[in-house]
């Protein structure tokens, strides 16, 4: 019990970190075991060029902590996913943007399941105040061999977004499609690799545009003992017409340590 009470606390600070579109690839890829709660806790460094205006290249770096944590009963998973970033600038330490993420994965153990997620997140450093978004969809795993997995998943959300812009409070609500497609593969023993590319769209009736955010999240892990292993992800996000005037494209380079449950 002390392992869950440990996820737990993490999980309640995660509310303050970073990611506008969640991976849940690396929970989901643990669902095959006959255990019923699962989790992982990731200890990295990274590099990013996030910043709060679009002409900017200021590099940050960071040191963060991710904890996710998966109820896996006869029919539903639960999975609970947070991160908290500390970022280092000008010789301070401060949390400047965070998520908590939520999903239900119904029938997670055949081909074809559903899915209900909700997601709050925040970017102080951006102006973004507020991002709340719910949505349900489907899903359906084309290869499940053990060491290699593919699928694709579609569905529908309402994302409600309240910036801080140079005018004052720009606020949307707008239903989207949502769409990705995951690819894993465990080479042997010791090496896995995790992909996953995901396209949202929305029309905005009031700008008379869509909005369109690409995210793609690599990742791949070398495992040094059962719960033990060193990790490397890029992490990319493109909006194509951003609310407000932001940079349009992030990265996150991490490395770190990663330890299972």
């Amino acid at each position: 019990m002390k392992y869950f009470y440990t996820i737990f606390i993490l999980l309640a600070f995660s509310s303050l970190s970073e990611a506008q579109i969640l991976n849940v690839e690396s929970v989901r890829k643990s669902a095959n075991t006959d255990k019923d709660l699962l989790g992982q806790l990731d200890i990295r460094f990274s590099m990013n060029n996030r910043s709060s205006t679009p002409d900017s290249s200021s590099i940050f770096t960071q040191v963060g902590v991710r904890a996710n944590l998966a109820l896996l009963k006869a029919v539903t998973a639960y999975i609970l996913i947070g991160d908290v970033s500390y970022n280092a600038l000008a010789g301070k330490a401060f949390i400047s943007n965070g998520y908590l993420h939520y999903r239900n994965h119904f029938f997670y153990q055949n081909s074809f399941s559903m899915e209900q997620f909700n997601q709050w997140q925040y970017d102080a450093g951006r102006g973004l105040n507020n991002r709340l978004l719910t949505g349900v969809g489907g899903r359906y795993e084309f290869l499940d061999s053990g060491r290699f997995r593919l699928a694709v998943g579609s569905g529908l959300m309402v994302e409600h977004e309240a910036w801080k812009g140079e005018g004052g409070a720009i606020e949307r609500t707008l239903p989207k499609s949502s769409n990705y497609l995951t690819i894993s593969a465990q080479f042997n023993e010791t090496i896995i690799m995790k992909f996953t590319n995901y396209y949202q769209v929305g029309f905005d009736a009031r700008s008379d545009l869509w909005r369109q955010r690409y995210s793609t999240d690599f990742s791949i892990s070398f495992q040094f003992t059962k719960k033990l292993s060193f990790t490397t992800t890029f992490a990319s996000t493109f909006d194509v017409a951003p609310i407000v005037p932001i940079k349009r494209f992030l990265f996150n380079v991490d490395n770190g340590l990663r330890w299972r449950l």
